[in-house]
């Protein structure tokens, strides 16, 4: 399996993920390397766990790979956009470190989008490390999508998504998990880049939906697997911070798609929705109170709407 001719830039952003970062870029040399023109730039956050040091021999003896250090952590949108701006493919790949490649499916990716009018990117079936499913796509997270979760008892389930077995070649979607995006180069000139206002979480599913309101299609290819780790918490101190970012990203994004007066709608709902559940004597109420907890700090500076100027495709900052 080749690529056909075409051209593949993989962006990888990292901060102090040093040995993922490595088993992530093995992989990709294992698989890549012979089947395909491609070139991978690492972005890195200003990590201080000797990922530089890596980086700086791995560079030596792999011609393929090109980084960029960044003096302070600048958040995963932004990180992303300098490689995307430094790319000059026929293909962008947006790919975690915490995540390696198990074959050459990315191949076949690439295939499709080649012959595929109008539609924007894929995502991919991404799996654990027993190579099981595990979240890879989801539902665009309006109000009315988080309604349909909480009358149906499967709160945060149609917005990751973990795809059934069984399931045909290509399955169109409202958007990947961000772990795995692969997208033609040529419609970012219509979109915009990703909107460096998120500074981590939604920022690839406002993209997927600008895509969406543009005409294109996004899908999942089920076929093509990659294994993502997932960056699991070690301690409650660092679940709350993650969660506190996500639900201050996701007022974000619902703010700039939706409105101010959907942001308070969404707010409300789920404040009640929390105060319930944590008042009931089941296993996940600490869930739930943790949930409530990065709820209350994410939206604290809810409704002022950020910048809605997608972000040009243009180089507008220099490191």
């Amino acid at each position: 399996m080749s690529s056909g001719g075409k051209t593949l830039s993989i962006i990888v952003v990292s901060h102090n993920t040093a040995s993922l970062l490595k088993q992530c870029l093995d992989s990709i040399e294992k698989f890549l390397v012979g089947k395909a023109s491609f070139g991978v730039r690492v972005v890195d956050n200003n990590s201080t766990d000797g990922t530089r040091e890596m980086l700086s021999i791995y560079n030596k003896n792999h011609d393929w790979l090109e980084t960029e250090f960044l003096p302070s952590n600048t958040g995963f949108a932004y990180a992303n956009n300098v490689g995307i701006r430094r790319s000059n493919s026929d293909y962008v790949l947006l790919l975690n470190s915490d995540t390696y490649l198990i074959d050459d499916s990315l191949l076949g990716a690439i295939a499709y989008l080649d012959a595929t009018e109008d539609t924007f990117g894929c995502g991919c079936c991404l799996v654990d490390e027993r190579l099981r499913p595990a979240v890879s796509y989801g539902e665009f997270p309006s109000p009315w999508t988080v309604v349909k979760e909480i009358a149906g008892n499967k709160f945060t389930r149609l917005r990751a998504i973990v795809p059934d077995r069984g399931l045909p070649d290509v399955v169109p979607i409202d958007f990947p998990c961000g772990a795995f995006f692969l997208i033609k180069r040529k419609y970012l000139d219509a979109t915009g880049l990703l909107d460096e206002s998120f500074f981590m979480y939604y920022e690839e599913t406002d993209l997927a939906l600008r895509a969406k309101r543009r005409g294109y299609a996004v899908v999942l290819l089920p076929r093509v697997r990659v294994v993502h780790l997932g960056g699991g918490s070690s301690t409650p101190d660092k679940a709350l911070q993650q969660e506190t970012l996500s639900y201050n990203s996701w007022m974000k994004y619902t703010v700039k798609n939706h409105g101010v007066v959907a942001g308070i709608f969404l707010k409300n709902m789920l404040r009640l929705y929390f105060a319930i559940l944590t008042k009931l004597p089941f296993d996940s109420s600490a869930s739930f109170l943790l949930h409530k907890e990065a709820l209350a700090r994410g939206w604290k500076s809810a409704f002022v709407p950020p910048n809605q100027v997608p972000v040009s495709s243009t180089p507008a900052r220099q490191e």
